[in-house]
């Protein structure tokens, strides 16, 4: 009688932890639904820095497979008077890690969407299975459980026009909240400080407030790319709270220091 029991209750344990096994969730990400999620954050120069340095580590730094994604850091001649400053620290200096990648090309966002997916894919493939990293040295046909890529222009205004928490939403109702900025767009102040030290262009990638996803500065800092190249949604901070409403779309032909993108991620594959 004592074994039947004993049975019944491993088999209800094992029951129940296979019921809550915790569902992939995309590193870098929060859950759109139960198989779409999205970075939290626009797409950060640390982030892009690993990017840079595994091909590096892989092909060399001579190579055509690094040197083709290497970001221009000349865009902010382009989009500002005085540059240089910007152009020599802004995506290597560890004091802009968190802030927002700029000077990209659609083609390279999407080599860094393939990238990312690669590594993540090989990740959870080790994790699953419970094997060394050195497994992947011998490894063929790892499953793809999750693809980053660029969002469509649909599913970018979906969540865009999602609203703030009704936790934040009480804050902003509060008086000391009045007037205070909650998109980094530009402002007289933005215009003074980018004659002057060119403080407050971009802001840390994680700043301002989320919406009720979670979701950072999907309006204003960076304007971000969709997967209809040439096309960007959002807004930066060089464009004007006028400019920019959730339908405004921003064409570009080239990087620009206003241009950045974040990644959305279909997970593929139950776990």
């Amino acid at each position: 009688m004592k074994r039947i029991l004993f049975s019944l209750f491993l088999g209800i344990i094992i029951s129940a932890s296979l019921f809550s096994a915790k569902p992939i969730v995309p590193p870098g990400t929060v859950k759109v639904n139960d198989s779409l999620f999205i970075d939290k954050t626009e797409v950060r120069n640390i982030d892009y820095r690993e990017f840079l340095y595994w091909t590096k580590e892989k092909y060399g730094i001579d190579s055509k497979e690094y040197i083709s994604i290497l970001p221009d850091t000349a865009v902010w001649s382009d989009d500002l008077a005085y540059n240089e400053p910007m152009a020599k620290l802004y995506f290597r200096h560890p004091a802009y890690s968190e802030y927002p990648l700029v000077g990209v090309s659609y083609d390279q966002a999407v080599m860094y969407c393939e990238w990312r997916s690669d590594r993540v894919n090989e990740m959870l493939f080790i994790k699953i299975n419970k094997l060394n990293i050195d497994t992947l040295k011998t490894a063929t046909d790892i499953p793809k459980y999750v693809n980053y890529r660029l969002p469509s222009v649909e599913e970018w205004e979906a969540i865009a026009q999602l609203p703030y928490s009704k936790r934040t939403q009480k804050k902003f109702r509060k008086k000391k909240m009045q007037g205070v900025k909650k998109y980094n767009l530009i402002s007289r102040d933005t215009i003074i400080s980018m004659s002057s030290d060119m403080s407050d262009i971009t802001a840390p990638a994680e700043s301002y407030w989320p919406n009720k996803l979670g979701v950072y500065n999907i309006i204003g800092n960076v304007a971000e790319m969709t997967s209809q190249k040439e096309l960007a949604k959002g807004g930066s901070w060089k464009h004007e709270p006028e400019e920019v409403t959730v339908e405004s779309n921003f064409e570009y032909d080239k990087p620009h220091a206003w241009l950045g993108f974040r990644c959305i991620c279909d997970v593929l594959i139950e776990i």
